[in-house]
């Protein structure tokens, strides 16, 4: 007999959805992260982020954990909310018990559809977009520097949604989230493109006039 040899776990793939970013509502990124009180109460905020628009579109709250049905509920929200086809939709995210756990996996895929993607163990990069935008949420210069209350944690939340989706993305061309969500990323930044071009005939006209002048 050939000796034995220890079987190997099939390693998980890299989450292949970057042809799917191109249009909004086509995946939605999410993560938990952790807020503390000064009491030393843990707070946790799971974010969903819109890649196609980089939308900060939904987020759940709980205090000190959270569990399969509240990644059940919170997704149940957001769809509702955002008037998303889940057919079309693809949910990507770490591979946290929550998040990948059977009674999710059953309400995502059997009630709405959802196809999921999930990053590789020990590999953020995999899932880099939520991980940036919550380091930018924890690090933003109107964060507190501590929370009192849950309703505290809460209310920042709320506060940054608005100040992240109304402020110019660099990875969109510097058209705000919200606008690329609502589809005028691709008429501002066509805008944008004829502005320039206009401004710099005008730019070359002006200084030729003022070479013609000096020759006359």
């Amino acid at each position: 007999q050939p000796p034995y040899q220890i079987p190997r776990r099939r390693r998980p793939l890299k989450p292949d959805i970057r042809e799917l970013m191109t249009s909004p509502r086509k995946v939605v990124s999410y993560d938990a992260t952790e807020f503390y009180l000064t009491n030393r109460l843990r707070v946790v905020v799971i974010p969903m982020l819109d890649l196609g628009s980089r939308k900060f579109i939904h987020y759940g709250i709980r205090v000190a954990s959270f569990t399969q049905k509240d990644v059940m509920a919170i997704w149940d929200e957001v769809v509702w909310k955002e008037d998303i086809d889940p057919s079309q939709l693809t949910a990507l995210s770490d591979r946290g018990g929550q998040m990948k756990g059977s009674r999710t996996k059953a309400h995502l895929i059997g009630k709405w559809n959802i196809r999921l993607e999930f990053a590789r163990p020990y590999t953020p990069d995999d899932n880099a977009w939520v991980e940036t935008f919550i380091k930018y949420m924890k690090y933003h210069p109107e964060c507190p520097d501590s929370f009192e209350t849950v309703q505290d944690v809460a209310d920042w939340v709320a506060k940054f949604q608005k100040l992240y989706n109304d402020h110019p993305h660099s990875s969109l061309g510097y058209v705000r989230p919200n606008d690329e969500h609502a589809g005028l990323g691709g008429t501002i930044r066509n805008t944008r493109r004829e502005n320039l071009k206009l401004a710099i005939q005008k730019r070359r006209e002006y200084h030729n006039s003022k070479k013609e002048g000096v020759l006359d």
